[in-house]
């Protein structure tokens, strides 16, 4: 079972300068970090902080995030529409003297103090910030000083900075603007505060708000996510008390927390802050954990919260083998393979091996594939003493596993099936074709003995690979397993297969050289490529039969700045770290295979183009040679993505599967009649689309209900398939789309190689992409517009 992650960490405001104590009495209640104030001035005064030589550097740069705050001479910000309620410092006296006039005392003041903060920050290691919010009202700072400021001082810092950003669509607005105007730097992400709205003990108020503001809040939430979401922080004033005196939180925000942990619970941080407010009976203490909120009084907050992580509806998402294995490509930008010019190694062989539903897929379509060709009589139908060594050597082997005696007369009939794996890699597809065989055989072996016309299956399998690597492997493979006896390995480029093997006709065709938009890893010239070398029957069947590649916008600051942080990556990576950096330019013209994860796709996906296998005649509707001969394989679509007053909040990340549920809360229907999700719509900012692809493997001719597919668009998405991720079309700059208008985008499958007998003379396949922003309303306008994206192949390719 994979390690349960939840990192939480505590703030009790005014033990903001007693770092070791409270990071030693919030760790014995199970808290993995706590927040520090940043001091404001080197200047100690009579009262030096001695938390800062009482704790050891390893706790600094390991359990310590630091709080910007107001000196104390500043008037603090009162956050709260409770009049008693103590006044929360949230630093934004320093942003509002930030806006002052540059002679103004106080404006050089407040800089000088910002800096110091985090140049202190820095000078300890300590990994993280917490900065104040950005200003929705004018009167209390500006919003481009504050964004002037950052640009200046964070750029090049090696901390990562939480700007506080509350629930509601001003506050969400204006970060993304802050990020904007700052340079969108990678290092700038934000923390969503859950703030004091209603009274703890006010549990019918909280009721009724959790009715009106739910599925608003999950829109924002939505968005958010795409906002660099680094962390979520609980005050303590938002939990509700139960009958039993301890912390719980109101409907709306458990749902919330429960659809952000299933997003982001593998890399999110939380955050409880305040002063504990509940209270147990003194009887209910102990010598061991003084109370059951602990040392700090706070340890029932972490307890309830841990509670909602472990919950089935989180667990089953990031408890899993699956969940485990992605953590390390999470938003992790990685080049698509070129599958002609590269060899894949043995360790990402085996990893994509471990996929539990592709080859289980892949073996059912085999299945249908064969079950329909018997009912067609499209098989050569052999006699027993025809059968080659190899052939009944795997029977036997076939019915020792099943426990079962070989009754096979002299006379008896059966059928073979000549099968060609190309691609076959370390075997994986070979078994699934072999496992197919036999279950086949078992299903129609009562028919078989009771005397009816179900005549036995044998086959011939024929492995092509060109990776000379893996061809040891799957020579290795045929000698240890007697069920591998007939299969032939044969190291070949599919293309150019035709003297390799000559006189050999395929009944069935099988491979696994779809990319992550479907067609990325040339599919379609590979497939196209070896019909045009003879090798396929007249009725020979493929698998898989189709596939559509899918689009969608993607809105993700945190994609877009790794897509910018490529430009220092060398341009050929085989030079290594010392080559020469591929630039900007190529670095966001560049598609990236990718597990999104602090991304939010923006609407539903849009079919881009599909391609079919094999090419038939259009005059007999067969298999030929010639029907391959002069393929065009360029493409070009289209696509109106209409006004999503949801913001594709159903779609999550863009990598899984839709979820209906989240999208009828998100357009629920407030209590003022109007659709919660139009109440939330402050537009949002697209970074780039995420390319994905239905794929049907085998479609059934005998039974139109049976199939077997394979997908990663989320409308469909395969559960428990990984595979594959998205691929991530980047823009250059971001486009921002506001409330009700459209996004339109051209995408174009560009090749050099048309024609010719070897598809015309060859060298790359390319994508190339733009977009425009249109206004609603009766008359359409265009608003604002990209530049098409790697004209000509300039940037990226694929080489054939």
């Amino acid at each position: 079972m994979p390690q349960r992650m939840f990192i939480a960490g505590l703030t009790i405001p005014n033990r903001g300068e007693d770092t070791s104590e409270l990071l030693r009495d919030a760790q014995s209640d199970l808290y993995d970090y706590v927040t520090t104030n940043l001091p404001h001035t080197s200047f100690s005064g009579q009262n030096p902080r001695s938390d800062i030589t009482a704790l050891e550097s390893k706790y600094w740069s390991t359990s310590t995030v630091g709080v910007v705050t107001d000196p104390a001479q500043y008037d603090a910000v009162d956050m709260n529409d409770d009049e008693t309620a103590p006044r929360a410092n949230y630093g934004e006296g320093l942003i509002e003297k930030l806006s002052l006039p540059a002679e103004n005392p106080l404006k050089q003041l407040a800089e000088k103090t910002f800096t110091f903060m985090l140049d202190w920050a820095s000078h300890m290691s300590i990994p993280a910030v917490i900065l104040p919010p950005v200003p929705t009202n004018a009167t209390k700072g500006s919003r481009a000083a504050y964004a002037r400021f950052l640009a200046s001082k964070c750029l090049s810092s090696n901390l990562q900075f939480w700007v506080r950003v509350p629930c509601d669509k001003q506050s969400v607005e204006a970060f993304t603007l802050l990020h904007k105007m700052s340079g969108g730097m990678a290092n700038l992400g934000c923390m969503l505060m859950f703030v004091n709205s209603v009274s703890p003990s006010d549990a019918a108020l909280a009721s009724t708000k959790d009715s009106d503001s739910i599925g608003e809040n999950l829109v924002l939430l939505h968005q958010l996510i795409g906002c660099n979401l680094r962390a979520i922080c609980f005050e303590t004033s938002v939990f509700l008390t139960n009958k039993g005196g301890y912390p719980t939180l109101s409907k709306s925000s458990q749902l919330l927390f429960t659809v952000l942990l299933q997003r982001l619970g593998r890399t999110i941080r939380v955050l409880v802050e305040g002063n504990p407010l509940h209270n147990v009976d003194s009887s209910d203490m102990s010598a061991n954990n003084n109370g059951s909120f602990g040392k700090t009084g706070c340890s029932a907050y972490l307890q309830y919260l841990r509670h909602l992580r472990n919950r089935d509806e989180v667990a089953s998402v990031l408890d899993t083998e699956e969940s485990e294995i992605e953590v390390n490509y999470l938003d992790s930008l990685q080049s698509a393979l070129q599958p002609l010019g590269d060899n894949l190694e043995f360790c990402t062989y085996e990893t994509f091996e471990r996929d539990p539903v592709k080859y289980k897929r892949y073996r059912r379509a085999v299945e249908l594939a064969l079950q329909d060709k018997i009912a067609k009589g499209h098989l050569e139908e052999i006699s027993i003493n025809t059968i080659s060594n190899a052939e009944r050597k795997m029977l036997m082997y076939q019915h020792r596993n099943n426990n079962q005696e070989t009754n096979l007369a002299s006379n008896d009939s059966m059928y073979r099936i000549e099968i060609l794996v190309v691609g076959a890699g370390r075997g994986p597809l070979v078994q699934a074709c072999l496992d197919a065989v036999c279950n086949v055989n078992e299903a129609n072996r009562p028919k078989y003995e009771g005397g009816s016309r179900t005549p036995m299956v044998v086959c011939n399998v024929i492995a092509l690979e060109k990776n000379p690597s893996a061809v040891v492997y799957l020579n290795s493979r045929k000698g240890a397993d007697p069920l591998w006896k007939c299969v032939d390995v044969v190291e070949c480029d599919m293309r150019y297969a035709q003297s390799a093997l000559k006189g050999f006709e395929a009944d069935l065709v099988v491979s696994e050289l779809l990319g992550s938009f479907g067609d990325n890893e040339l599919s379609p010239e590979c497939l196209d490529g070896l019909q045009r070398c003879g090798l396929m029957k007249k009725n020979c069947v493929s698998i898989p039969q189709r596939y559509v590649s899918f689009l969608a916008p993607v809105s993700s600051m945190r994609l877009h700045a790794e897509a910018q942080a490529q430009a220092y990556s060398p341009s050929n990576a085989s030079e290594g770290p010392a080559g020469k950096p591929c630039g900007a330019l190529q670095a966001m013209e560049t598609p990236y295979v990718v597990r999104t994860h602090a991304a939010s796709q923006t609407h539903l996906e849009l079919s881009c183009w599909d391609f079919s296998h094999p090419l038939t005649d259009r005059v007999s509707n067969v298999c030929t040679q010639e029907a391959a001969s002069s393929v065009n394989n360029e493409r070009h679509k289209e696509l109106l993505f209409v006004n999503d007053t949801a913001h594709g909040a159903g779609s999550g990340s863009g990598y899984g599967m839709y979820d209906s549920s989240v999208t009828a809360i998100a357009a629920s229907s407030r209590n003022d009649g109007t659709s919660a999700s139009d109440k939330s719509n402050t537009g949002i900012t697209i970074h780039g689309f995420l390319g994905t692809f239905h794929c049907v493997l085998y479609q059934s001719t005998s039974n139109n209900e049976a199939s077997s597919i394979i997908s990663t668009a989320p409308s469909s998405f395969s559960v428990g398939m990984f595979s594959w991720f998205p691929l991530f079309f980047p823009l250059r700059e971001p486009l921002y789309l506001p409330n009700a208008a459209s996004l339109k985008v051209n995408m174009w499958r560009k090749t050099d190689a048309l024609g010719g007998p070897n598809g015309g003379g060859g060298g790359k396949v390319w994508y190339e992409w733009c977009a425009e922003v249109l206004s609603s309303g009766p008359t359409t306008e265009t608003l604002n517009v990209s530049p098409v994206h790697n004209p000509s192949g300039r940037s990226s390719f694929v080489r054939l």
